[in-house]
């Protein structure tokens, strides 16, 4: 069995100072491939948004992916700005300030503006002013597009996001199978649901396909660290990197359900198999390092850029891209406050979510709306989405009974009705069963966090969280 020496002091001490350091050594590499990936010419970036625009032209039908061309969508039209603006192109590089706080161009600094406009627009030769972006993201992805442009098209890139995100299934099914048997045969409806209604081919783009990729893989890596009791050790380093990396390409989306679902069920099979002392503690602890990893890199990253904005004084409130009164630390925490009193206006009282919904508004409540959204994009029909609701919870059910039962009868197999009341009294049934059922149930309500988050955007909250 896997078991670990009581830590005195200096050794929590040591261990709070190496995760310390990783975490300010992993924001200093995400902030220098921002560097990177500014090093992009611009005039290599303007050409392949020229040829896929060229490509794309016409209007786009609402989907970010089109069978293998990306869709001129928002959200990929403004990390196009964003890589443009990045790009060296008019004699103003701030190297380092340009990684830290990236810029974006805007057509209007008054009104709202159309992302996609401003990207034909930059792309047909026009000139447009150089705004600062919001700080409440690392735009990771952004930073991953332009490295990507120097060498791939957008078709290219956005094909490569594609195969990798199927290609990490793949990875995750050979990885689960490495663990053995029994750990494929959890993991295979996983596998299988992920594959064919997890809604990628729609959101394997820029802005949501990485993230995906990433959530997928990081399980696949951890299942083969969790295969020998020597790399297992490391198991938690790993899932505090993994959630750093998580934030770094967060947007928003659905990938961090998928993620942390996946890192806690693959901890929870590694750590089975291993026979290690308090399973259920060490796979929470990963699932925790995940969510921890991921909130001080968010933390960290908004200090660092909230401290650069300090330093720039006038000139970086002059060049925003939108108008407000607070510093970005406050405006920051000003949008968790708004969003909140959302999720809180809408959760108790339909009405609000809905005014003009009358008996329907508790159809617009915020998890049965990201629920009825995910079904509309699966492939199957709504009847089919009910059906396949009701078999997983009558299995849940099913299972939770019969892990019921084993912990009350345990592994007695003699038929005598004596010992089976014995065995009852003394509670001495076989609870794993039980303990995984519970453990399970544990990840889908934390996974299901997701749903409550309020969203001004149609599927945001249902990307990806099959």
């Amino acid at each position: 069995m896997i078991g670990f020496r009581p830590l005195s002091s200096t050794g929590k001490a040591r261990t709070a100072a190496v995760y310390a350091a990783v975490l300010a050594a992993g924001t200093a590499l995400f902030f220098f491939l921002h560097w990177v990936g500014n090093l992009t010419p611009y005039e290599t970036v303007r050409q392949r948004l020229e040829d896929e625009i060229a490509v794309n032209a016409g209007d786009a039908d609402g989907r970010y992916f089109d069978g293998a061309r990306a869709l001129f969508g928002w959200e990929f039209c403004e990390l196009s700005l964003m890589t443009l603006a990045g790009a060296s192109w008019d004699g103003e590089e701030r190297p380092i300030v340009d990684a830290v706080l990236p810029e974006i161009f805007r057509l209007s600094r008054e009104v709202e503006w159309d992302r996609c406009a401003a990207a034909r627009a930059m792309v047909e030769g026009e000139r447009l002013d150089r705004a600062f972006r919001k700080t409440r993201y690392w735009y990771g992805n952004k930073a991953a597009l332009a490295i990507g442009l120097r060498w791939l098209s957008v078709f290219e890139y956005h094909r490569l996001i594609l195969l990798a995100a199927f290609g990490a299934w793949i990875a995750l099914a050979a990885a689960l199978a490495a663990l053995g048997r029994r750990a494929l045969i959890v993991g295979a409806p996983v596998v299988v649901l992920g594959i064919w209604m997890s809604g990628i081919v729609y959101f394997a783009d820029a802005a949501n396909g990485l993230a995906y990729v990433w959530a997928v893989a990081s399980a696949a890596i951890l299942a083969l660290i969790m295969r020998r009791r020597t790399t297992a050790r490391r198991a938690p380093m790993f899932c505090f990197i993994a959630g750093m990396v998580s934030s770094y390409l967060w947007f928003f989306d659905g990938h961090n359900a998928v993620a942390v679902f996946l890192i806690g069920l693959v901890a929870w099979l590694g750590y089975s198999r291993l026979k290690a002392d308090g399973k259920a503690r060490r796979a929470a602890g990963c699932a925790a390092l995940w969510i921890i990893g991921g909130a001080a890199c968010f933390a960290l990253m908004l200090t660092v850029k909230t401290a650069a904005a300090a330093v720039l004084g006038d000139y970086y409130a002059a060049k925003q891209d939108v108008h407000f009164e607070s510093n970005e630390m406050e405006r920051f925490f000003a949008q968790v406050g708004l969003r909140l009193r959302q999720a809180w206006d809408e959760t108790p009282a339909p009405e609000f979510a809905c005014p003009s919904c009358g008996d329907e508004g508790w159809r617009n409540l915020p998890v049965v709306r990201d629920i009825r959204g995910l079904w509309i994009m699966t492939p199957l029909r709504d009847a089919e989405d009910r059906a396949l609701l009701a078999f997983s919870a009558a299995a849940l059910l099913a299972a939770a009974g019969i892990a019921a039962w084993r912990a009350a009868l345990g592994t007695n197999q003699n038929n005598r009705a004596e010992d089976k009341i014995d065995a009852w009294r003394s509670r001495r049934g076989d609870l794993r069963p039980l303990h995984a059922v519970l453990w399970t149930a544990a990840l889908t309500l934390v996974a299901s966090v997701q749903f409550f988050l309020p969203s001004d955007i149609d599927f945001r909250n249902a990307r990806l969280a099959f």
